[in-house]
Formats: C-alpha cells, sequence, structure tokens
C-alpha cells in the first residue's frame, strides 16, 4: 500500500539520498539523450545533477524529473535492469513511480511497470557511479531512499 509523503504538498524540488550510502541519486552529468545513466554519487557543488522535480501523477502515482535535463526517471523494460533517464510520455507506465513507507523516514520507490520491483543501488555499493537498478523489492538499504527538500 502506497503512504503519503509527510512534507509532500505539491510539486516539489528533493535530492533523493540511499540510506545505506547516503549518496544521492544522480542523472550522468545531466544528460537530456535517452538512457541517460542513473546513479548514486557523493554530495556535488550546488547538487548539480543531483535535484529531482517529484509530482504527483494521480492514483497515488509520482513522475520523478531531473530538474536540469528535464528527464524522466524511467524504469527499463526488464525488471532487474538499470534505471536510466529519458524524454518520454508522462503517461508511460515506466515513468511513474509509488512511495511506499521503509523506516525511519525513509521510503522504497516502487516501479508501477514492475509493482514487485523499487530503485536499489547496485550490489549495496558504496561507490560513487553506481548504477541505480530496478531490482526485486528485498527491503535491504541500499533499497531505502529518504527524499530531502532543497532549492
Amino acid at each position: 500500500m502506497a503512504a503519503l509523503l509527510n512534507d509532500f504538498n505539491g510539486p516539489g524540488l528533493y535530492l533523493i539520498q540511499a540510506q545505506h550510502s547516503k549518496k544521492y541519486l544522480d542523472l550522468d552529468d545531466s544528460k537530456k539523450a535517452n538512457h541517460t545513466k542513473v546513479q548514486q554519487w557523493g554530495s556535488r557543488k550546488h547538487h548539480v545533477d543531483q535535484k529531482w522535480v517529484v509530482a504527483a501523477a494521480g492514483r497515488d502515482e509520482y513522475l520523478i524529473l531531473a530538474d536540469k535535463a528535464g528527464t524522466y526517471l524511467t524504469a527499463p523494460e526488464k525488471d532487474r535492469e538499470p534505471a536510466t533517464g529519458n524524454l518520454t510520455s508522462p503517461t508511460d507506465k515506466h515513468v511513474r513511480w509509488k512511495f511506499v513507507y521503509a523506516e525511519d523516514g525513509a521510503y522504497f520507490i516502487h516501479s508501477v511497470a514492475h509493482p514487485n520491483s523499487v530503485l536499489d543501488v547496485k550490489g549495496i555499493s558504496q561507490d560513487d557511479g553506481a548504477p541505480v537498478l530496478v531490482f526485486s523489492l528485498n527491503k535491504q538499504k541500499n533499497q531505502q531512499w529518504k527524499l530531502v527538500a532543497t532549492k
């Protein structure tokens, strides 16, 4: 069951932080090309490449857009593959996400296209540049994310 984001009151700008590494969801160099890598990365100056617009899309679903590039966080066609940034229709189920409360203010970010799968830092990596996958829910910390409001 989806949980409401306690501090979410409409479109907002957020940093999305992995709980196992405390690193941020990051769109590689804010590239606008389709299939741009989504990865985790430590804090960048002014959080360039790490700011995401989270917007309600109805039915407890959300769109997550890279602020600088304007591309959607997109689930892959197949489960267990990397998430990417893409310019596509907001009605595509691959760009829609549900937030389910995990613990300590963190959420599992479920793919609407793959309902039993969530955003997952590959291999519980601590490294900058580690890819973010859409992977089966296993409730580990590398699948838990906090939304941090930013400017």
